[in-house]
């Protein structure tokens, strides 16, 4: 209960602080959002008195960067001063409701004491009844009658008295349950978050009556995009085609109604301190200074928890530190993604919860986060929108930072001086690149409206075609099928961002790659296996000798691979096996057939570039011997 009185007490003063000043809306004129973040730029036009004055304007989010805040007036005013506060509308309703439950408990906690008070007299009055129906404690003989007359009124008195008892005892069950939904309800009330809104207070001194516009803007977290694309091939004589899509999500705590958004690569929150070299001390028992290279990892998939309750929180922001590779939970708290190679930190957030970051060690990764402190009360849950289609669409870019990629097939090589083509339909959005300083923006002309719920709102930024070679890899020593390997060039003018790619071949989802920008102008996609290849390894045993000879001994190993082609149409295909490489100056390596392979002496692999007719098939050989000391064993597949 004393609780309960310090809530409203809060409550009482929130709701007197609420309307202690009128406060503007403002109009939303623009937003940007960032890998993780947004700038929410407002406007309003005030009418002023000459003086000095302060004008209030409301309708900011509740988890705007006090720091990031910049206020600017057009007109014959200066401003003074700017400072922030905060409201609570829902204050002065969820006082009168906690009033109203706690005359409620203070009435059912009277009911309970006097039905508790009843108790302990009927109780009395039982013991007495009881120690008066005694006989044996008379000194006087007692008349049978007279007994019997006893009897019969002590049973009365004795049956009334716990008809009653049992009475009160169905009474303070109803009371003890009333009570118990009172406070119920009061504790409901005083667990609720109050939706929080931001009011900033301006100062200004006008010389005259006049009216100004000021401009608000402001960082505010919560808010993020990512970037997604489609890759899909119909034939093996045909371009790939490419989508670019934006996925934009925000839980801001104000909706973004038919507003101008731009999409930005740049990550304000990114330390932008460049980093220093630690002395390198050698000596005994002393370690090299380290620093925070990335890692290799592939899908990555896990599960996003309440620390507190454990229930699944859907909709929690998951992305790769430091890219534009992301994700959202789904209505299990599931979350799944693709690290690039060289990166394995994860970051999780949730508006009202901490963010956490941790680095992957395995296929699967979970989060608990914990509930922030200073959000609590700042949950907003509001409808869903999409996004309008069609309007104009500007994109502006710089380089990005370079991925290694493997070296473009000769293939490849002969089509570099193609170009992508961009295919625009009636409801596609237009796409025009210029360069920018800091990262790539797109400036989406048409307004989009992005309610405060987190769910992702997806706009199409581009659909290109680009001039593609096709070609199968086989490498029958780990895998005995065939995949088809695309080989697309002409992307690196479109400035694309790194990010997840879904890929379809002939209609039919493949998987999932990265799609990494670099300076190379070629992108190797697998469009998956291909059974219409068969393709088997086997070793000849009876080429295959093991021989010792004065101080050495050899071992010869003979394998065959069968290449066929069961499509309907030729094809291109390459076979990759190796021939081990020696790493010790008594071991020796000699290469005795290749079937007119290329062999790259310094990592053994051998390449064979085949153009299969339908139907035709090709057997490959590849031999060699190892030679090593008698005395020593070598393992040697």
């Amino acid at each position: 209960m004393k609780r309960h009185l310090i809530l409203l007490t809060i409550l009482l003063f929130a709701a007197l602080t609420s309307l202690a000043q009128t406060s503007l809306p403002t109009n939303l004129k623009g937003v940007t959002i960032f890998s993780n973040g947004a700038q929410v730029t407002r406007e309003k036009n005030v009418a002023l008195n000459a003086g000095e004055q302060t004008v209030s304007f409301t309708g900011l989010s509740p988890y705007l960067d006090r720091n990031s805040l910049q206020v600017k007036a057009k007109g014959s005013v200066t401003v003074l001063g700017v400072s922030q506060r905060y409201i609570r509308p829902d204050s002065t309703m969820l006082s009168e409701r906690l009033k109203a439950a706690s005359r409620d408990i203070d009435v059912a906690s009277r009911r309970l004491s006097e039905l508790q008070a009843q108790r302990t007299v009927l109780k009395s009055q039982l013991q007495m009844v009881e120690a008066n129906c005694n006989i044996g404690s008379r000194t006087a003989v007692t008349p049978l009658n007279d007994i019997k007359l006893l009897n019969k009124y002590y049973y009365e008195e004795m049956m009334d008295i716990n008809k009653k008892l049992i009475a009160l005892d169905t009474e303070e069950e109803k009371a003890n349950a009333e009570l118990a939904r009172y406070n119920e309800i009061a504790d409901s009330i005083a667990g609720i978050k109050l939706k929080r809104i931001t009011v900033v207070d301006v100062k200004v001194d006008a010389k005259v009556q006049t009216s100004a516009l000021f401009t608000l803007q402001y960082y505010v977290s919560g808010a993020s995009w990512y970037p997604t694309y489609d890759v899909r091939s119909s034939k093996v004589d045909e371009p790939l085609q490419l989508t670019y899509k934006a996925n934009i999500m925000q839980q801001t705590g104000e909706d973004w109604k038919d507003v101008n958004v731009t999409l930005s690569t740049a990550n304000p929150n990114r330390s932008n301190v460049s980093p220093d070299l630690r002395t390198y001390w050698l000596d005994y028992g002393l370690a090299a200074p380290t620093y925070n290279f990335g890692l290799d990892n592939n899908q990555v998939s896990g599960t996003i928890y309440d620390a507190e309750d454990g229930s699944p929180l859907i909709g929690a922001s998951v992305t790769v530190s430091g890219s534009q590779i992301g994700t959202i939970s789904d209505v299990d708290g599931r979350y799944s993604i693709t690290m690039p190679n060289g990166n394995r930190r994860l970051v999780a957030s949730y508006i009202g919860y901490e963010s956490q970051q941790a680095t992957v060690t395995g296929n699967r990764k979970d989060f608990r986060l914990k509930p922030d402190v200073a959000m609590l009360q700042d949950v907003v849950v509001v409808g869903y929108g999409t996004s309008s289609k069609g309007g104009w669409l500007r994109r502006k870019s710089s380089n990005s930072a370079a991925v290694e990629m493997a070296e473009p097939t000769a293939a490849a090589s002969d089509s570099k001086q193609q170009k992508a083509r961009v295919l625009v339909d009636e409801d596609d959005l237009v796409v025009a690149s210029t360069a920018a300083k800091f990262g790539y923006e797109f400036e989406v002309k048409h307004p989009l409206t992005i309610l405060s719920n987190n769910k992702p709102v997806s706009a199409q930024l581009g659909r290109y075609e680009l001039p593609t070679t096709y070609a199968y890899k086989g490498v029958p020593k780990i895998d005995k099928d065939a995949f088809l390997v695309a080989d697309a060039t002409g992307w690196g003018e479109l400035n694309l961002v790194e990010g997840e790619a879904m890929v379809f071949y002939d209609n039919s989802y493949v998987g999932k790659t990265i799609l990494s920008p670099v300076e190379s102008d070629t992108l190797h996609l697998s469009l998956g296996r291909d059974n219409g290849i068969q393709i088997e390894r086997k070793l000849i045993k009876n080429n295959s000798v093991h021989k010792v000879l004065s101080g050495n001994q050899t071992q010869q190993k003979d394998w065959e691979i069968s290449v066929r082609n069961t499509r309907s149409e030729k094809v291109s295909i390459k076979v990759y096996d190796q021939v081990p490489v020696s790493q010790n100056s008594d071991i020796t390596v000699t290469t005795e057939e290749l079937s007119d392979g290329n062999f790259n002496k310094e990592t053994g692999i051998v390449v064979w570039n085949l153009e299969l007719n339908p139907g035709e098939s090709r057997k490959l050989r590849l031999r060699y011997q190892v030679k090593y000391p008698k005395n020593r064993r070598l393992d040697i597949e």
